[in-house]
């Protein structure tokens, strides 16, 4: 629901400051990307409108462990 969306938003937010909010979505995003790729890398980045080359520069800047998104 909007009420949740907003409320979290402000939650994260208040608790972190815009930059580490916009990382941890970031991350976020990333994982579920990998998630539903099942860890394809390609699929992934086709997924996220992204090319490989920052789809892999971002999983190295969050410490992503690819692997555990491989099944």
């Amino acid at each position: 629901p909007p009420d949740l969306q907003t409320l979290r938003i402000a939650t994260t937010i208040n608790n972190r400051g815009l930059t580490e909010a916009v990382n941890a979505y970031e991350r976020e995003l990333l994982c579920e990307a990998l998630q539903s790729a099942h860890g394809n890398r390609n699929q992934a980045a086709k997924l996220l409108k992204i090319s490989q080359r920052l789809l892999s520069y971002k999983i190295k800047k969050h410490n992503i462990v690819h692997a555990d998104f491989c099944w």
